[in-house]
């Protein structure tokens, strides 16, 4: 895999990696400092009905990156859904056009853009007038400082992000995590605040993030030498100045290496989290080694919680389920607001 992590680039990845570079210069070059300003749009674009919008929000004097999508027509509440993928190196919720079946080969993380918009779960919000606003934390593929317990960094722009739309709605905005973006959540919010919330969380690691990098480490020490282990992710890395962030280059990481040295000695299990709304979920799959023994030691889960057949990706493995969990979270929303 030398070759792979070998290739890096001084250019930016295309799409909302290379408007977010693009977007920081102009504000640099604008003389305006990330103090002096409140929210920047930097770029706007549709595909399949829905728009999109990179926002650059001030978090004291960092910016941090979100991306708003919404339905064109759609009605329903004026309510803005905060979406945290996962990771390391996840990719942001944005609108995407649909990749036709002829070269649709693989279907990985992000299924969710190679097929139509229709059979997104998400659409089931954004068909109800609901707003997913996908957050850009410290390590997802968006930007990465590459540095040791950079998840601290990712922690206080969630709770920038959340602070900045529950003081624009006057409530803590709902939420929908998939695994790493549970335990940044957890991190950043707290788990008193974050039981209060409207909450979809798709598979979490229960025992905690130490847990899974003990799991994953057996793993690849019982790997046949010869067995591609893990995975590998487009990270954009940047550096931090006077001026502020600064882009460096665009690389290929593996993520388990990435996440290793992004966590640090950080844990945040979410065994013991009990939500207070009754819009909301934990989704765990049946198969997946960062949870398999939680649920060996309770087969009967909180009623909060559902266990699916299933790996890591319930996107790929339960689709039908999936649209069904998202419409029901969606009409949840609707009834509470």
């Amino acid at each position: 895999m030398d070759f792979i992590s070998d290739s890096g680039s001084e250019n930016p990845s295309p799409g909302p990696g290379g408007m977010w570079v693009a977007c920081l210069e102009r504000i640099t070059s604008s003389g305006l400092a990330p103090g002096m300003i409140e929210q920047t749009n930097c770029e706007e674009w549709s595909e399949q009905g829905l728009t999109s919008t990179l926002i650059a929000l001030r978090s004291g004097d960092v910016l941090v990156p979100v991306i708003e999508t919404y339905l064109e027509g759609a009605t329903g509440p004026e309510r803005t859904v905060i979406h945290l993928p996962g990771g390391t190196g996840g990719g942001l919720f944005q609108a995407m056009p649909a990749i036709p079946n002829r070269i649709r080969q693989l279907e990985g993380p992000g299924f969710a853009v190679q097929k139509p918009a229709e059979a997104w779960p998400e659409m089931q919000l954004l068909k109800r007038g609901l707003t997913i606003a996908s957050v850009g934390y410290w390590g997802t593929q968006i930007r990465t400082m590459n540095i040791a317990d950079e998840v601290d960094l990712a922690k206080a722009d969630v709770r920038a992000v959340f602070d900045f739309y529950a003081d624009g709605d006057g409530n803590d905005p709902p939420l929908i995590a998939t695994s790493l973006g549970n335990h940044i959540a957890l991190g950043a919010l707290g788990e008193e605040r974050l039981e209060q919330l409207e909450f979809l969380s798709i598979v979490p690691v229960m025992d905690g993030l130490q847990h899974h990098l003990a799991n994953t480490a057996r793993l690849a020490r019982d790997a046949e030498p010869d067995e591609l282990h893990g995975s590998w992710s487009r990270f954009q890395i940047f550096n931090r100045s006077e001026e502020g962030d600064e882009f460096k280059e665009t690389r290929m990481q593996s993520v388990g290496e990435h996440m290793r040295r992004y966590l640090g000695k950080v844990d945040l299990p979410l065994r013991d989290f009990v939500p207070q709304s009754a819009c909301s979920r934990t989704v765990l799959p049946s198969e997946d080694y960062r949870t398999r023994e939680y649920l060996g030691r309770n087969p009967d889960p909180p009623p909060h919680i559902l266990v699916w057949q299933g790996d890591h990706d319930l996107f790929k493995d339960a689709p039908d389920q999936m649209q069904a969990l998202f419409r029901e979270f969606a009409e949840c929303l609707g009834r509470n607001s």
